[in-house]
């Protein structure tokens, strides 16, 4: 495969089709990360008052968590609609269509629901054996504890059993942790060609899998290489990036540590200033990302054709 073609033409589609950035920041909407600030008072100075406010004050941290996961899931309908729809606009365009932005976004909006299940039944793996792996550890836990008051008579014994459980815990918590990150990595590629078979091909959710697998399995080198040359692209934007959001980030979040350290309560203002700016920030970021979604995403598109029969146009 020619690399430079597919970078050089996908960069192409970008950039003279600047509607494609909406759906590139649609899509990157879901990388908007949510940040929690921590302070602790002094018990001393406890007051009615200030308990009061502190009960207030995570009252209103409580409602704010679940107003943001309400918004966490409309984001991430948006973002499944806009990704489907950038794949389809990228496609006709490079096979000399004219498209719009309603048009493309109606596309992606017109499969939401295989792309709902596609996704749910791709990632359903990882969440089962997270809440295997809760319940397992809580069993050892509650298993030591129980060791431990049995050996109530002997501390020493009670100790290496107790230290015993939580090693076996670290090390099965660590092997866990690395088995996720490759499954997840793997997930990720299957999604993107499962992505592509649901919107180019019309197959459904089951079938859009068994796909994404065949499509990677059948060009992992060229898969991984591509992979790679957006991976270091990645870097290099981000810490643009992150030049331009750090300032901001530090007129944020400065004054809010600040009165922390000083043991003073944020109120109702604070932290609804606090949560606001943060938002604020993830939103910028990914405006900022719109470019190099759009981008990689019209990358992998373009690969994904020529991998699958179609030659990738000069024009």
């Amino acid at each position: 495969m020619d690399y430079g073609q597919i970078l050089s033409r996908s960069w192409q589609i970008t950039w003279k089709n600047k509607f494609l950035w909406v759906l590139g920041f649609l899509a990157a909407l879901t990388r908007i990360s949510s940040n929690t600030s921590s302070y602790q008072t002094n018990s001393s100075e406890m007051t009615p008052e200030a308990v009061e406010q502190m009960m207030q004050g995570m009252a209103l941290l409580v409602g704010l968590g679940c107003l943001f996961l309400l918004i966490g899931v409309a984001l991430w309908l948006l973002s499944l609609a806009a990704k489907g729809g950038l794949i389809t606009a990228v496609s006709r365009i490079d096979n000399g269509e004219r498209v719009t932005l309603g048009e493309a976004f109606s596309a992606g909006l017109s499969r939401i629901s295989t792309l709902v299940g596609m996704n749910l039944l791709l990632y359903l793996p990882i969440f089962l054996i997270v809440v295997v792996s809760v319940v397992g550890a809580i069993t050892l836990l509650a298993g030591s504890g129980i060791t431990f008051a049995s050996f109530a008579d002997e501390p020493s014994a009670a100790g290496e059993a107790l230290a015993a459980t939580f090693g076996l815990i670290f090390f099965c918590f660590c092997g866990l942790i690395c088995g996720l990150v490759l499954l997840g990595i793997l997930l990720q590629f299957i999604n993107a060609f499962a992505y592509r078979g649901i919107m180019l091909r019309g197959l459904g959710a089951i079938a859009s899998l068994s796909h994404g697998w065949q499509v990677f399995r059948s060009n992992f080198v060229e898969v991984l290489l591509l992979s790679m040359l957006f991976f270091v692209i990645s870097i290099a934007f981000g810490m643009a990036v992150a030049v331009v959001l750090a300032p901001l980030a530090l007129i944020l979040f400065v004054p809010m540590m600040a009165m922390a350290s000083g043991g003073s309560t944020p109120g109702t203002a604070e932290i609804f200033l606090l949560s606001g700016g943060a938002l604020c920030l993830g939103i910028l970021g990914a405006a900022l990302a719109s470019v190099l979604t759009t981008w990689q995403s019209a990358a992998f598109t373009l690969a994904y054709q020529e991998w699958t029969g179609k030659t990738v146009s000069s024009e």
